[in-house]
């Protein structure tokens, strides 16, 4: 007598696997996801790091060394903060100046601080 046995997936077996496949792209989604905010959160990062070392750069060059603020032409916001510094026996003016500059993205958090010192020439 031949035994007869059929080849092929059962219907569960067929259910089971269709699960593990819809848990794995799941799971692929996810880290997929986060991967691409992680970009656009570093390539933000870097593009206002752009902007606040081309800021810096130029004050006191072609621009004045003086508090301001206002919005890149992306939408990230900046302030600048120009602080003279005054210490013990100097008489007047040092010419010597903190320089802070904050950079905030549309949400208003904030993206980058530059702290620096800077000393203003003599324009005579």
């Amino acid at each position: 007598m031949k035994e007869d046995r059929q080849t092929g997936f059962t219907l569960v077996e067929a259910l089971v696997a269709l699960a593990v496949l819809v848990l794995a792209l799941t799971a692929f989604h996810g880290t997929i996801a986060a991967a691409l905010r992680s970009n656009a959160a570093s390539d933000a990062s870097e593009t206002a790091i752009g902007h606040a070392h081309n800021h810096i750069e130029r004050i006191g060059r072609d621009l004045p060394l003086q508090s301001a603020s206002g919005t890149y032409i992306d939408g990230l916001r900046w302030q600048l903060t120009v602080t003279p510094i005054q210490w013990a026996g100097a008489a007047g003016a040092t010419g010597v100046h903190w320089i802070e500059l904050v950079v905030k993205n549309a949400r208003g958090a904030q993206v980058v601080r530059w702290r620096t010192a800077t000393i203003a020439a003599n324009r005579e």
